[in-house]
Protein backbone atom coordinates (compact mmCIF):
# COMPACT_ATOMS: atom_id res chain seq x y z
CA UNK A 1 0.00 0.00 0.00
CA UNK A 2 2.85 2.68 0.49
CA UNK A 3 4.51 1.76 -2.29
CA UNK A 4 0.96 2.96 -4.31
CA UNK A 5 1.26 6.57 -2.83
CA UNK A 6 2.30 9.42 -4.76
CA UNK A 7 5.95 10.92 -4.42
CA UNK A 8 4.26 14.07 -2.71
CA UNK A 9 2.82 12.47 0.55
CA UNK A 10 6.23 10.79 1.23
CA UNK A 11 6.93 13.59 4.26
CA UNK A 12 3.77 12.68 6.02
CA UNK A 13 4.32 9.08 5.49
CA UNK A 14 7.81 9.59 6.79
CA UNK A 15 6.72 11.28 9.90
CA UNK A 16 4.12 8.60 10.45
CA UNK A 17 6.76 6.11 10.64
CA UNK A 18 8.84 8.20 13.15
CA UNK A 19 6.23 9.19 15.18
CA UNK A 20 5.72 5.60 16.18
CA UNK A 21 9.55 4.38 16.32
CA UNK A 22 9.83 8.04 18.27
CA UNK A 23 7.16 6.79 20.76
CA UNK A 24 8.65 3.27 21.36
CA UNK A 25 12.25 5.01 22.01
CA UNK A 26 10.78 7.15 24.79
CA UNK A 27 9.02 4.67 26.15
CA UNK A 28 12.43 2.53 26.16
CA UNK A 29 13.91 5.08 27.29
CA UNK A 30 12.00 6.69 30.09
CA UNK A 31 11.16 3.17 31.39
CA UNK A 32 14.54 1.49 31.23
CA UNK A 33 15.28 1.27 34.96
CA UNK A 34 11.92 -0.22 35.66
CA UNK A 35 12.40 -2.88 33.02
CA UNK A 36 15.09 -5.09 34.66
CA UNK A 37 17.43 -5.39 32.12
CA UNK A 38 20.81 -6.72 33.23
CA UNK A 39 24.04 -4.54 32.89
CA UNK A 40 25.40 -6.02 29.30
CA UNK A 41 27.98 -2.55 29.72
CA UNK A 42 28.19 -0.59 32.92
CA UNK A 43 28.60 2.73 32.13
CA UNK A 44 25.99 2.86 29.22
CA UNK A 45 23.23 0.49 32.24
CA UNK A 46 24.22 3.31 34.88
CA UNK A 47 23.37 6.46 32.37
CA UNK A 48 19.88 4.50 31.30
CA UNK A 49 19.22 4.20 35.17
CA UNK A 50 19.58 7.84 35.64
CA UNK A 51 17.64 8.90 33.00
CA UNK A 52 15.27 6.40 33.66
CA UNK A 53 14.76 7.59 36.58
CA UNK A 54 13.52 10.98 35.85
CA UNK A 55 10.03 9.37 34.68
CA UNK A 56 7.23 7.50 37.02
CA UNK A 57 6.99 3.71 36.77
CA UNK A 58 4.33 3.02 33.81
CA UNK A 59 5.51 0.02 32.63
CA UNK A 60 2.95 -2.33 30.79
CA UNK A 61 5.46 -3.82 27.70
CA UNK A 62 8.75 -5.40 28.30
CA UNK A 63 10.81 -5.37 24.70
CA UNK A 64 13.70 -6.74 24.54
CA UNK A 65 16.69 -4.48 23.63
CA UNK A 66 17.67 -6.55 20.57
CA UNK A 67 14.00 -6.09 19.66
CA UNK A 68 13.98 -2.11 20.27
CA UNK A 69 17.04 -1.67 18.26
CA UNK A 70 16.17 -3.38 15.62
CA UNK A 71 12.59 -1.31 15.61
CA UNK A 72 14.41 1.86 15.95
CA UNK A 73 17.50 1.69 13.75
CA UNK A 74 16.02 2.21 10.26
CA UNK A 75 14.42 5.51 11.48
CA UNK A 76 17.91 6.94 12.30
CA UNK A 77 18.67 7.68 8.96
CA UNK A 78 15.09 8.53 7.91
CA UNK A 79 15.42 11.62 10.54
CA UNK A 80 19.03 12.49 9.14
CA UNK A 81 17.13 13.01 6.09
CA UNK A 82 13.87 14.95 7.12
CA UNK A 83 16.32 17.21 9.59
CA UNK A 84 18.28 18.12 6.24
CA UNK A 85 15.64 18.61 3.62
CA UNK A 86 12.90 20.35 5.75
CA UNK A 87 12.57 24.43 4.91
CA UNK A 88 10.99 24.71 8.19
CA UNK A 89 12.77 24.97 11.35
CA UNK A 90 9.74 23.69 13.46
CA UNK A 91 10.21 20.41 11.55
CA UNK A 92 13.23 20.23 11.34
CA UNK A 93 13.82 20.70 15.42
CA UNK A 94 11.56 17.97 15.43
CA UNK A 95 13.28 15.43 13.35
CA UNK A 96 16.54 16.50 15.05
CA UNK A 97 14.42 15.79 18.46
CA UNK A 98 13.19 12.18 17.08
CA UNK A 99 16.31 11.12 15.64
CA UNK A 100 18.28 11.95 18.59
CA UNK A 101 15.95 10.04 20.82
CA UNK A 102 16.06 6.83 18.27
CA UNK A 103 19.78 7.37 18.89
CA UNK A 104 20.04 7.19 22.86
CA UNK A 105 17.59 4.51 22.68
CA UNK A 106 20.16 2.90 20.22
CA UNK A 107 22.65 3.37 22.77
CA UNK A 108 20.80 1.64 25.60
CA UNK A 109 19.75 -1.08 23.83
CA UNK A 110 24.27 -2.15 23.84
CA UNK A 111 23.26 -4.13 20.39
CA UNK A 112 26.68 -3.86 18.75
CA UNK A 113 25.13 -5.59 15.76
CA UNK A 114 23.14 -2.27 15.35
CA UNK A 115 26.03 0.01 16.04
CA UNK A 116 27.92 -1.51 13.63
CA UNK A 117 25.27 -1.54 11.00
CA UNK A 118 24.94 2.19 11.47
CA UNK A 119 28.01 3.25 11.56
CA UNK A 120 28.72 1.08 8.14
CA UNK A 121 25.53 2.89 6.47
CA UNK A 122 27.05 6.41 7.47
CA UNK A 123 30.16 5.29 5.65
CA UNK A 124 28.02 4.10 2.26
CA UNK A 125 26.09 7.43 2.14
CA UNK A 126 29.11 9.45 2.69
CA UNK A 127 30.54 7.22 -0.04
CA UNK A 128 27.49 8.14 -2.08
CA UNK A 129 27.45 11.50 -1.60
CA UNK A 130 31.15 12.02 -2.04
CA UNK A 131 30.27 10.48 -5.51
CA UNK A 132 27.61 13.00 -7.02
CA UNK A 133 29.67 15.71 -5.56
CA UNK A 134 33.50 15.28 -5.78
CA UNK A 135 35.31 15.25 -8.44
CA UNK A 136 36.81 11.48 -9.88
CA UNK A 137 40.25 12.60 -8.68
CA UNK A 138 39.42 13.85 -5.26
CA UNK A 139 36.80 10.72 -4.47
CA UNK A 140 38.98 7.82 -5.65
CA UNK A 141 41.77 8.73 -3.75
CA UNK A 142 39.84 9.84 -0.38
CA UNK A 143 38.18 6.87 -0.85
CA UNK A 144 41.19 4.65 -1.01
CA UNK A 145 42.65 6.50 1.71
CA UNK A 146 39.08 5.74 3.86
CA UNK A 147 39.36 1.74 2.91
CA UNK A 148 43.09 1.72 3.68
CA UNK A 149 42.58 3.02 7.34
CA UNK A 150 39.89 0.68 7.98
CA UNK A 151 42.27 -2.33 7.02
CA UNK A 152 45.20 -0.31 9.30
CA UNK A 153 42.82 -0.51 12.43
CA UNK A 154 41.54 -4.04 11.45
CA UNK A 155 45.36 -5.08 11.21
CA UNK A 156 46.24 -3.08 14.60
CA UNK A 157 43.51 -4.88 16.62
CA UNK A 158 44.76 -8.22 15.19
CA UNK A 159 48.78 -7.42 15.86
CA UNK A 160 47.60 -5.99 19.50
CA UNK A 161 45.40 -9.27 20.03
CA UNK A 162 42.13 -9.91 22.87
CA UNK A 163 44.48 -9.63 25.84
CA UNK A 164 45.39 -5.75 25.21
CA UNK A 165 42.50 -4.81 23.41
CA UNK A 166 39.40 -4.17 25.92
CA UNK A 167 36.42 -5.82 25.00
CA UNK A 168 37.87 -7.76 21.68
CA UNK A 169 37.78 -11.14 23.60
CA UNK A 170 34.34 -10.88 23.94
CA UNK A 171 33.20 -10.01 20.52
CA UNK A 172 35.72 -13.17 19.28
CA UNK A 173 33.68 -15.47 21.38
CA UNK A 174 30.58 -13.96 20.47
CA UNK A 175 31.28 -13.90 17.12
CA UNK A 176 32.55 -17.41 17.21
CA UNK A 177 29.14 -18.94 18.89
CA UNK A 178 26.84 -16.72 16.40
CA UNK A 179 28.93 -19.17 13.39
CA UNK A 180 28.29 -21.73 15.20
CA UNK A 181 24.38 -21.19 15.19
CA UNK A 182 24.23 -20.12 11.53
CA UNK A 183 25.93 -23.47 10.72
CA UNK A 184 23.91 -25.53 12.76
CA UNK A 185 20.83 -23.74 11.77
CA UNK A 186 21.76 -24.67 8.29
CA UNK A 187 22.26 -28.29 9.67
CA UNK A 188 17.88 -27.79 10.77
CA UNK A 189 16.70 -26.36 7.54
CA UNK A 190 18.03 -29.33 5.37
CA UNK A 191 15.93 -31.42 6.84
CA UNK A 192 12.93 -28.69 7.03
CA UNK A 193 14.39 -26.81 3.64
CA UNK A 194 10.39 -26.65 2.20
CA UNK A 195 8.44 -25.59 4.56
CA UNK A 196 10.46 -24.61 7.34
CA UNK A 197 9.80 -24.80 11.23
CA UNK A 198 6.97 -22.84 11.17
CA UNK A 199 5.82 -19.79 12.64
CA UNK A 200 6.12 -17.94 16.09
CA UNK A 201 8.61 -19.04 18.83
CA UNK A 202 9.22 -22.74 17.57
CA UNK A 203 12.76 -22.60 17.59
CA UNK A 204 14.43 -22.93 20.83
CA UNK A 205 12.98 -26.81 21.02
CA UNK A 206 12.97 -27.58 17.42
CA UNK A 207 16.79 -26.73 17.27
CA UNK A 208 17.48 -28.43 20.66
CA UNK A 209 15.66 -31.67 19.58
CA UNK A 210 16.81 -32.07 16.00
CA UNK A 211 20.55 -30.49 16.30
CA UNK A 212 21.68 -30.79 20.09
CA UNK A 213 19.17 -33.74 20.91
CA UNK A 214 18.63 -32.01 24.02
CA UNK A 215 15.22 -31.90 25.67
CA UNK A 216 15.33 -28.30 26.62
CA UNK A 217 15.33 -25.22 25.06
CA UNK A 218 18.55 -23.61 24.47
CA UNK A 219 18.58 -20.34 21.87
CA UNK A 220 15.35 -18.44 20.83
CA UNK A 221 16.43 -17.78 17.27
CA UNK A 222 18.43 -18.18 14.79
CA UNK A 223 20.00 -14.57 14.83
CA UNK A 224 20.07 -13.83 11.01
CA UNK A 225 17.24 -12.72 8.93
CA UNK A 226 17.27 -14.60 6.16
CA UNK A 227 17.78 -17.76 8.29
CA UNK A 228 15.25 -16.30 10.64
CA UNK A 229 12.19 -16.42 7.39
CA UNK A 230 13.46 -19.28 5.86
CA UNK A 231 13.14 -21.59 9.42
CA UNK A 232 9.70 -19.44 9.80
CA UNK A 233 8.16 -18.97 6.04
CA UNK A 234 10.04 -22.37 4.51
CA UNK A 235 11.57 -21.94 1.29
CA UNK A 236 9.26 -19.70 -0.47
CA UNK A 237 9.48 -17.34 2.32
CA UNK A 238 13.47 -17.08 1.51
CA UNK A 239 12.50 -16.59 -2.08
CA UNK A 240 9.97 -13.66 -1.59
CA UNK A 241 12.92 -11.84 0.58
CA UNK A 242 15.20 -12.70 -2.34
CA UNK A 243 12.98 -11.07 -4.34
CA UNK A 244 12.54 -7.95 -2.26
CA UNK A 245 16.31 -7.38 -1.98
CA UNK A 246 16.85 -8.09 -5.90
CA UNK A 247 14.16 -5.53 -5.96
CA UNK A 248 15.56 -2.98 -3.47
CA UNK A 249 18.94 -3.37 -4.84
CA UNK A 250 17.58 -2.48 -8.03
CA UNK A 251 15.18 0.41 -7.32
CA UNK A 252 18.63 1.70 -5.26
CA UNK A 253 20.86 1.42 -8.29
CA UNK A 254 18.17 3.65 -10.67
CA UNK A 255 18.59 6.28 -7.67
CA UNK A 256 22.45 6.18 -7.62
CA UNK A 257 21.86 6.84 -11.41
CA UNK A 258 19.00 8.56 -11.85
CA UNK A 259 19.29 11.01 -8.29
CA UNK A 260 16.16 10.87 -6.21
CA UNK A 261 14.52 12.91 -2.92
CA UNK A 262 15.90 12.80 0.28
CA UNK A 263 12.54 10.60 1.79
CA UNK A 264 13.77 7.75 -0.76
CA UNK A 265 17.81 8.02 0.39
CA UNK A 266 16.52 8.16 4.45
CA UNK A 267 14.04 4.98 3.83
CA UNK A 268 16.71 3.40 1.89
CA UNK A 269 19.43 3.86 4.01
CA UNK A 270 17.16 3.09 6.61
CA UNK A 271 16.97 -0.29 4.96
CA UNK A 272 20.53 -0.91 5.05
CA UNK A 273 20.69 -0.52 8.05
CA UNK A 274 18.23 -3.40 8.83
CA UNK A 275 19.42 -5.69 6.44
CA UNK A 276 23.11 -5.19 7.45
CA UNK A 277 22.29 -5.57 11.50
CA UNK A 278 19.63 -8.60 10.37
CA UNK A 279 23.14 -10.50 9.45
CA UNK A 280 24.14 -10.69 13.00
CA UNK A 281 20.35 -10.66 14.91
CA UNK A 282 16.46 -11.01 14.05
CA UNK A 283 14.46 -10.82 16.58
CA UNK A 284 11.36 -10.24 14.05
CA UNK A 285 9.66 -13.64 14.88
CA UNK A 286 9.69 -13.90 18.97
CA UNK A 287 8.86 -10.48 20.56
CA UNK A 288 5.19 -10.78 19.49
CA UNK A 289 5.52 -9.67 16.23
CA UNK A 290 5.72 -5.91 16.58
CA UNK A 291 9.46 -5.97 15.12
CA UNK A 292 9.16 -6.87 11.60
CA UNK A 293 7.05 -3.76 11.01
CA UNK A 294 9.67 -1.29 10.07
CA UNK A 295 10.96 -3.41 7.12
CA UNK A 296 8.51 -2.93 5.56
CA UNK A 297 7.07 0.39 5.80
CA UNK A 298 10.98 1.57 4.60
CA UNK A 299 10.57 -0.06 1.79
CA UNK A 300 7.31 0.78 0.95
CA UNK A 301 8.19 4.20 1.52
CA UNK A 302 11.30 3.94 -0.56
CA UNK A 303 9.38 2.66 -3.53
CA UNK A 304 6.93 5.39 -3.45
CA UNK A 305 9.71 8.01 -2.74
CA UNK A 306 11.57 6.81 -5.39
CA UNK A 307 12.55 7.30 -9.02
CA UNK A 308 9.71 5.37 -11.13
CA UNK A 309 10.10 2.12 -13.02
CA UNK A 310 10.55 2.68 -16.80
CA UNK A 311 7.75 1.03 -18.88
CA UNK A 312 8.90 1.33 -22.22
CA UNK A 313 10.28 -2.45 -22.63
CA UNK A 314 9.15 -4.01 -25.41
CA UNK A 315 5.94 -6.75 -25.05
CA UNK A 316 8.27 -9.50 -26.71
CA UNK A 317 11.05 -8.69 -24.31
CA UNK A 318 7.83 -8.85 -21.70
CA UNK A 319 6.57 -12.10 -22.60
CA UNK A 320 10.18 -13.30 -22.38
CA UNK A 321 11.04 -12.49 -19.22
CA UNK A 322 7.81 -13.95 -18.22
CA UNK A 323 8.42 -17.25 -19.68
CA UNK A 324 11.71 -17.93 -19.71
CA UNK A 325 12.11 -18.06 -15.76
CA UNK A 326 9.36 -21.18 -16.19
CA UNK A 327 11.42 -22.92 -18.59
CA UNK A 328 14.77 -22.58 -16.32
CA UNK A 329 13.18 -23.66 -13.18
CA UNK A 330 11.37 -26.65 -15.03
CA UNK A 331 14.51 -28.18 -16.57
CA UNK A 332 16.11 -27.23 -13.14
CA UNK A 333 13.30 -29.57 -11.91
CA UNK A 334 13.66 -32.43 -14.19
CA UNK A 335 17.61 -32.84 -13.80
CA UNK A 336 17.57 -32.79 -10.37
CA UNK A 337 14.27 -34.99 -9.58
CA UNK A 338 15.42 -37.49 -7.51
CA UNK A 339 16.82 -34.95 -5.44
CA UNK A 340 13.49 -33.25 -5.16
CA UNK A 341 11.85 -36.07 -4.27
CA UNK A 342 14.09 -37.09 -1.16
CA UNK A 343 14.67 -33.70 -0.25
CA UNK A 344 10.36 -33.65 -0.48
CA UNK A 345 10.25 -37.18 1.75
CA UNK A 346 12.54 -35.85 4.32
CA UNK A 347 10.47 -32.54 5.03
CA UNK A 348 7.00 -34.24 5.43
CA UNK A 349 8.63 -36.90 7.49
CA UNK A 350 10.71 -34.64 9.59
CA UNK A 351 7.17 -32.53 10.25
CA UNK A 352 5.69 -35.84 11.01
CA UNK A 353 8.12 -36.44 14.09
CA UNK A 354 8.50 -33.41 15.22
CA UNK A 355 4.97 -33.22 15.62
CA UNK A 356 5.31 -36.41 17.54
CA UNK A 357 7.65 -35.24 19.83
CA UNK A 358 6.31 -31.72 20.57
CA UNK A 359 2.28 -31.34 19.69
CA UNK A 360 0.39 -31.30 22.80
CA UNK A 361 -2.75 -33.04 23.62
CA UNK A 362 -1.75 -37.00 21.57
CA UNK A 363 -2.06 -39.66 22.86
CA UNK A 364 0.97 -42.59 22.62
CA UNK A 365 -0.60 -44.23 19.87
CA UNK A 366 -0.68 -41.30 17.81
CA UNK A 367 2.37 -40.29 18.61
CA UNK A 368 3.94 -43.75 17.67
CA UNK A 369 1.63 -43.27 14.46
CA UNK A 370 2.81 -40.04 13.39
CA UNK A 371 7.16 -41.99 14.29
CA UNK A 372 5.84 -44.99 11.95
CA UNK A 373 4.71 -42.04 9.17
CA UNK A 374 7.53 -40.67 9.36
CA UNK A 375 9.77 -43.48 9.08
CA UNK A 376 8.41 -44.28 6.05
CA UNK A 377 8.79 -41.16 4.16
CA UNK A 378 12.66 -41.33 5.35
CA UNK A 379 13.15 -45.13 3.60
CA UNK A 380 11.19 -43.14 0.79
CA UNK A 381 13.79 -40.86 0.68
CA UNK A 382 16.34 -43.07 0.89
CA UNK A 383 14.91 -45.00 -2.15
CA UNK A 384 14.71 -41.57 -4.35
CA UNK A 385 18.83 -40.99 -2.89
CA UNK A 386 20.50 -43.55 -1.20
CA UNK A 387 23.01 -41.14 0.03
CA UNK A 388 20.85 -38.79 2.10
CA UNK A 389 22.22 -38.43 5.20
CA UNK A 390 19.24 -36.84 6.76
CA UNK A 391 17.37 -40.01 6.33
CA UNK A 392 19.99 -41.88 7.70
CA UNK A 393 20.23 -39.87 10.42
CA UNK A 394 16.66 -39.60 10.97
CA UNK A 395 16.20 -43.24 11.15
CA UNK A 396 19.23 -43.75 13.13
CA UNK A 397 17.79 -42.12 16.16
CA UNK A 398 14.25 -43.06 15.61
CA UNK A 399 15.98 -46.90 16.05
CA UNK A 400 18.40 -45.17 19.38
CA UNK A 401 14.79 -44.11 20.86
CA UNK A 402 13.20 -47.49 20.09
CA UNK A 403 16.19 -49.22 21.97
CA UNK A 404 17.51 -51.00 18.31
CA UNK A 405 20.82 -50.35 18.98
CA UNK A 406 22.99 -51.95 16.37
CA UNK A 407 20.37 -50.84 13.49
CA UNK A 408 20.58 -47.02 14.57
CA UNK A 409 25.01 -47.71 13.89
CA UNK A 410 24.02 -48.56 10.85
CA UNK A 411 22.29 -45.77 9.86
CA UNK A 412 24.56 -42.96 12.02
CA UNK A 413 27.58 -44.29 10.70
CA UNK A 414 26.15 -43.53 7.34
CA UNK A 415 24.89 -40.23 8.60
CA UNK A 416 28.18 -39.47 10.08
CA UNK A 417 30.74 -40.78 6.90
CA UNK A 418 28.56 -38.39 5.01
CA UNK A 419 28.61 -35.41 7.25
CA UNK A 420 30.48 -35.48 10.24
CA UNK A 421 29.85 -31.61 11.13
CA UNK A 422 26.72 -32.13 11.95
CA UNK A 423 26.16 -32.65 16.20
CA UNK A 424 23.29 -34.86 16.12
CA UNK A 425 25.43 -37.22 13.65
CA UNK A 426 28.35 -36.94 15.80
CA UNK A 427 26.61 -36.87 19.38
CA UNK A 428 23.68 -39.44 17.96
CA UNK A 429 26.37 -41.89 17.09
CA UNK A 430 28.40 -41.83 20.60
CA UNK A 431 24.94 -42.95 22.44
CA UNK A 432 24.38 -45.72 20.02
CA UNK A 433 27.78 -46.99 20.22
CA UNK A 434 27.39 -45.89 23.74
CA UNK A 435 24.39 -48.05 24.24
CA UNK A 436 25.60 -51.20 21.85
CA UNK A 437 28.20 -51.78 24.19
CA UNK A 438 31.20 -50.48 21.79
CA UNK A 439 32.53 -47.56 24.47
CA UNK A 440 35.76 -47.66 23.14
CA UNK A 441 34.44 -46.32 19.64
CA UNK A 442 32.01 -43.82 21.76
CA UNK A 443 34.76 -42.31 23.91
CA UNK A 444 36.17 -40.07 21.04
CA UNK A 445 32.81 -38.98 19.59
CA UNK A 446 31.44 -37.76 23.15
CA UNK A 447 33.80 -36.35 24.23
CA UNK A 448 33.60 -33.30 21.59
CA UNK A 449 29.86 -33.04 23.18
CA UNK A 450 29.82 -29.73 25.55
CA UNK A 451 28.37 -31.46 29.15
CA UNK A 452 28.32 -34.36 28.37
CA UNK A 453 29.58 -36.01 31.54
CA UNK A 454 26.33 -34.39 33.44
CA UNK A 455 24.24 -35.90 30.22
CA UNK A 456 25.44 -38.98 31.21
CA UNK A 457 25.18 -39.16 35.55
CA UNK A 458 21.26 -38.48 34.30
CA UNK A 459 21.04 -41.00 31.77
CA UNK A 460 22.44 -43.76 34.78
CA UNK A 461 19.93 -42.70 37.20
CA UNK A 462 17.35 -42.94 34.59
CA UNK A 463 18.92 -46.41 32.94
CA UNK A 464 18.81 -47.90 36.65
CA UNK A 465 15.20 -46.36 37.59
CA UNK A 466 13.87 -48.09 34.28
CA UNK A 467 15.20 -51.29 35.26
CA UNK A 468 18.10 -51.70 32.63
CA UNK A 469 21.46 -51.87 34.62
CA UNK A 470 23.73 -53.13 31.62
CA UNK A 471 22.83 -49.47 30.12
CA UNK A 472 23.14 -47.64 33.88
CA UNK A 473 26.57 -48.98 33.95
CA UNK A 474 27.71 -48.03 30.36
CA UNK A 475 26.97 -45.06 31.18
CA UNK A 476 28.71 -44.41 34.51
CA UNK A 477 31.78 -46.11 32.98
CA UNK A 478 31.73 -43.45 30.19
CA UNK A 479 31.08 -40.35 32.80
CA UNK A 480 34.31 -41.30 34.70
CA UNK A 481 36.47 -42.13 31.42
CA UNK A 482 35.80 -38.53 30.16
CA UNK A 483 36.49 -36.78 33.72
Amino acid sequence: LLARLPPSKGRAVAWGVLVVQGLAAWYFISQYAYLGYPAKIGIIHRLGQVTGRLAPNLVFFWPHPNAMATFSEGGVPLAVALALSSRRPLERVGAVLVGASLGYALLLTASRGAWVALVVTAFLAAALWARRRLPARVGLPLALAVLGLALAGLVVLFLLGPDRVPGLRSVLARAASRFTLYANSLHLLRDYPLTGIGLGETFPLVYSYDVLLLQVPFLNYAHNLFLAVWLNHGLLGLLGLLWLLVAFLSLLGRGIREGASPIFWGASLGVVVLLLHGLTDAPQYVDGGWVMPPLYALLGLAVAAGPRRPTTAKAGRRRLQMVLPGVLVLLLVILTWPFLRATYELNRGAVQEIRADLAPDLTEDEREGLRAAAADHYQAALGAWPEQTMAHRRLGLLALEAGEFEAAVVHLERAWRGDPTHPANRKGLGYAYLWAGRLDEAEPLLRTVPQVRQELETWAWWRAKQGQPRLADYARQMADRLR
